[in-house]
């Protein structure tokens, strides 16, 4: 969604408080553009900075709405689970515009985070970027603490975990130098093809396209692989594992969820380990819930669009989706 063709009767409430005390965040919200382009139906998904900000995001999007909906609905039909982030940001005091950089304790947490990731001490430097977080106030500190935390999980091989994270940050590149959202491109794809996130994967893989970099080929012949896979019409099965220890700006941590766009639209549970809730099917036109049993087979008719599915449960529950054309 282009943000600039978002217009908004009202903007979110910027409290002095938070002004004062230099505080920024954002919010990822989900929701319903109904075909004269307002919104309705909308969720807080994520949050990283203050509570207030979740529920000011929130109430300022009920006053928004797309000036171009056609160019997200042609057929003028209202599309469901959108999803944007909602800024709050500053400069020289004031809200509403970006203000990059860190302070000098924050950088120098990180960076020394970092320097203990490289040396193997994941223990330790997890402890010292959660000393620069509780320190931290501005978007830009968020983001690069984000960035070091899908480093550091990669490293203890989290992968599903590390994935969230460079998912919830890949809207916020106008914090990161180009060079090293480039890299973290490349890292985000990497592991969607070891977790077999084939439809994920390819729109990595386009976004990467428009600034290649040395060794993309190798990259590029490893999704042509799973292509190969994903097309041949056996069923496939991706490994799913809810997220433990996730950050709360990215999890609810009592019952975290696991994201996969389908390539085909029949799925199935199986093989689980630990106990699962629900499975969400996230589409363009329609939401559905269902409780998430092992064995029942589900089948997206086509007239609900393109989905995300959303499996929910207990923290550390492995299982297996199975993914195929029927």
């Amino acid at each position: 969604m282009d943000l600039n063709k978002v217009v908004c009767d009202q903007a979110a409430h910027y409290s002095r408080e938070m002004i004062s005390e230099s505080r920024e965040g954002w919010v990822e919200l989900r929701f319903t553009m109904k075909p004269d382009g307002r919104f309705t139906d909308i969720e807080v998904v994520s949050f990283f900075g203050e509570n207030y900000f979740a529920e000011a995001a929130q109430k300022a999007m009920e006053s928004c709405r797309y000036t171009r909906p056609d160019l997200i609905s042609p057929q003028g039909t209202e599309v469901r689970n959108l999803r944007t982030p909602y800024f709050f940001k500053l400069v020289d005091g004031k809200s509403e515009r970006t203000d990059k950089g860190s302070s000098e304790e924050v950088y120098k947490k990180i960076r020394v985070s970092k320097n203990l990731l490289n040396i193997g001490n994941i223990e330790e430097s997890e402890k010292i970027l959660n000393e620069a977080e509780a320190v931290s106030r501005k978007l830009y500190e968020y983001i690069h603490i984000i960035i070091q935390r899908a480093v550091l999980e990669t490293a203890r091989g989290h992968k599903n975990l590390s994935l969230i994270y460079l998912r919830g940050i890949s809207k916020h590149k106008q914090y990161i130098q180009e060079k090293e959202f480039r890299q973290l491109l490349r890292m985000r794809l990497a592991i969607e093809l070891m977790e077999g996130h084939y439809v994920q994967a390819e729109k990595t893989a386009s976004e990467m396209a428009e600034k290649p970099m040395d060794g993309d080929e190798k990259l590029l012949a490893q999704v042509a692989l799973l292509k190969g896979v994903m097309t041949a019409g056996a069923p496939v099965s991706v490994a799913g594992e809810l997220p433990a220890n996730c950050h709360p700006a990215f999890c609810d941590l009592k019952e975290p969820e696991w994201s996969y766009l389908p390539y085909n639209r029949t799925v199935s549970l199986a093989n689980i380990q630990g106990k699962l809730t629900n499975i969400f099917f996230r589409c363009e036109n329609k939401t559905a819930k269902f409780k998430a049993d092992p064995d029942i087979t589900w089948t997206i008719p086509e007239s609900w669009g393109s989905c995300s599915i959303d499996v929910k449960g207990e923290p550390g529950t492995k299982f297996e989706l199975i993914d195929e054309y029927i």
